[in-house]
């Protein structure tokens, strides 16, 4: 129900995911007018600009986990789940704004989570400026309200929920369990993992994985996919946390669900891929044949991985979220 105006020229792949992931955030009751959204999202903007724009990252992961389940976009978060780790801090930066600025007479809290997001998506997406005027958003959202709020446990904290979801697993292949969660088409599974494009991971967030998708992390457009198509190589940051790294960019990261949107993804029961290196340019190749594998030498000789055959496929188990 949310529509979406955009002008994204050659940046269309990218910004799929604006249109897909949003439908997750919509509902049927409009009640806002526009002079109050752009306010609120005035404000939600100065937040950024004092905390700085690493917290818009984190805003927009929030929102889509807290879109996760049966209970839908309710405000709430359960702080002791792993896959919600570092969310907290964005949890906080929205709810000072929420109560110290009377946004709470406006709107409920759910609400207010997916109109920040929007505020973060259009901010990270922003183009232009200088000579050609004002810097101005590659996309127009419209917002909705009608989201109701969860009934928190009455801890410390009044977006505080028990309930237990279950979040995508970073070393599952994605398309499953948008599929089942959302009833997403593979296409739009791949223009949502666009989002990486937004943030990094961090061992103490993500529980092991590390690195960033892309150079910029706090700007939304196509780099994720451009990326992908780079010469990856399976490593071991952590034990027990495989991921993939470009070995020409230092900091990089593909987790195996990123993997999963050229090649077949085949990890054992200890997430290690049975295949080191994979090339999106090659679809399965990278250069100089049999090189690579993870820390030590790991790996070294297997094959490489190949491509999927017909459509995306791929089970998912549930687990945390490091997006």
């Amino acid at each position: 129900n949310t529509n979406t105006n955009t002008n994204m020229g050659r940046q269309t792949t990218g910004f799929l995911l604006l249109a897909t992931g949003l439908c997750i955030m919509c509902s049927v009751v409009t009640s806002l007018s526009s002079d109050q959204a752009a306010a609120v999202k005035q404000l939600v903007n100065d937040g950024f600009d004092e905390h700085g724009n690493a917290m818009m990252a984190t805003v927009v992961r929030l929102a889509f986990h807290a879109c996760i389940g049966d209970t839908g976009c309710d405000g709430c978060l359960n702080l002791n789940h792993p896959a919600n780790g570092g969310l907290q801090p964005a949890a906080e930066f929205l709810e000072d704004i929420y109560v110290d600025d009377g946004v709470d007479a406006l709107m409920s809290r759910a609400d207010f989570w997916m109109l920040a997001t929007v505020a973060a998506l259009e901010r990270a997406s922003l183009v232009g400026g200088g000579r050609r005027g004002p810097a101005q958003p590659l996309i127009d959202l419209e917002f909705r309200t009608g989201r109701a709020d969860c009934n928190g446990i009455g801890g410390s904290y009044t977006y505080e929920t028990a309930v237990q979801q279950e979040f995508p697993h970073p070393h599952a292949a994605p398309f499953d369990y948008f599929e089942r969660q959302f009833g997403f088409t593979a296409r739009e599974t791949v223009a949502l993992m666009g989002a990486h494009t937004l943030g990094r991971a961090s061992v103490a967030n993500s529980g092991g994985w590390v690195g960033q998708w892309t150079d910029q992390t706090s700007l939304l457009n196509n780099a994720y996919y451009r990326e992908l198509l780079r010469p990856w190589r399976q490593e071991e940051p952590t034990p027990g946390h495989f991921q993939w790294e470009d070995p020409g960019r230092d900091n990089s990261i593909m987790l195996h669900a990123d993997a999963a949107l050229l090649v077949d993804v085949t990890p054992d029961a200890a997430g290690e891929s049975a295949c080191v290196r994979f090339s999106g340019r090659g679809r399965g190749g990278g250069r100089g044949g049999g090189r690579g594998g993870g820390q030590g030498g790991r790996g070294r000789g297997r094959r490489a991985m190949p491509a999927p055959g017909g459509a995306p496929r791929g089970n998912n188990n549930g687990g945390n979220n490091n997006g």
